[in-house]
């Protein structure tokens, strides 16, 4: 899994995302290394967590 687990999260981030997607995912990543020190960032999403090698290619039934 990509994520933690709720109770080893941080008290308090430096920036919260909210809405992963492409955008945020990248400008998480970018806020994370941004200045040469890393950054807390948090990023929140509601969706299903789709494990590498694991997200649909197409929607069944309609391609």
């Amino acid at each position: 899994m990509l994520s933690i687990s709720w109770e080893r999260r941080k008290a308090s981030y430096e920036f919260i995302i909210i809405g992963s997607g492409y955008g945020g995912s990248i400008t998480g990543a970018r806020i994370a290394g941004a200045l040469g020190q890393p950054h807390a960032v948090c990023i929140l999403e509601r969706g299903k967590e789709w494990e590498v090698g694991d997200f649909p290619s197409d929607v069944p039934g309609i391609l």
